[in-house]
């Protein structure tokens, strides 16, 4: 073989010994595209919130004192409820959620008239069901409009008389009603699975079960729930 011939193999067997080199060369400090990670869109939350109502009914937020001496305590609790969520798809979800509240009187009323037509005892569950849209984002701040279905449950009792020895009788009436509700939402993302949560959330109850004793307690005491009712809800979410 020419002297020529040999070199120009030598130099061929060179180039074709440090290809591999070179391949591994270039994709030194990647990874290969199927142990890339993958973060995929958490689509689901659990919401643990606390709630502060009002049922337009005019007692106060908070608790306050009523009467001679400031000696008639009005309690309103705050409610506690559970929620979940699920993000449908783009800006669209549903929200189901379980709330409880309960507010009573306690101490005594110095005059028999003082008691009239306050309500002393006061249990409510909610089961709801909401559609919500995103109507504004940006980094970790996310706002949704929401509406829906609203079911209310509990029972309420009325101080409607007393003797002048001050005992009270009361009277009572059962709620079952169905509402429509319509509220926004706001949520702050604090990580990956956890964010904050707020809204605020109007209901019209439409539907009332015991809506002819109701008519006839509220007429005489001018208190308990009426239609209306509106709750601040603030709480803590879980994405999975």
């Amino acid at each position: 073989m020419p002297t020529y011939g040999k070199m120009n193999l030598v130099k061929l067997i060179r180039i074709l010994a440090l290809f591999p080199l070179l391949v591994i060369g270039d994709l030194w400090g990647q990874q290969p595209v199927e142990v890339m990670p993958i973060i995929r869109e958490k689509k689901n939350a659990i919401s643990l919130t606390s709630f502060l109502p009002t049922l337009f009914d005019g007692n106060g937020l908070f608790d306050r004192y009523l009467g001679p001496g400031e000696n008639i305590r009005l309690a309103n609790r705050l409610g506690y409820g559970i929620a979940y969520q699920r993000k449908i798809r783009g800006k669209h979800g549903i929200i189901l959620a379980v709330n409880a509240h309960g507010r009573y009187f306690a101490s005594k009323f110095d005059r028999c008239n003082e008691g009239l037509g306050i309500v002393n005892w006061r249990q409510m569950g909610f089961f709801s069901a909401h559609y919500a849209r995103r109507i504004w984002s940006k980094k970790r701040l996310h706002i949704d409009a929401v509406a829906g279905l609203q079911f209310r449950t509990g029972y309420e009792r009325i101080t409607s008389r007393c003797w002048i020895s001050h005992d009270f009788f009361n009277k009572g009436y059962a709620l079952n009603d169905i509402g429509l509700s319509t509220g926004i939402r706001f949520e702050y993302s604090l990580s990956n699975h956890f964010s904050l949560i707020t809204d605020l959330c109007f209901t019209e109850f439409f539907y009332r079960h015991d809506k002819t004793r109701y008519d006839q307690y509220q007429n005489y005491a001018g208190k308990g729930s009426t239609r209306h009712f509106a709750a601040f809800h603030a709480g803590l979410s879980y994405w999975f």
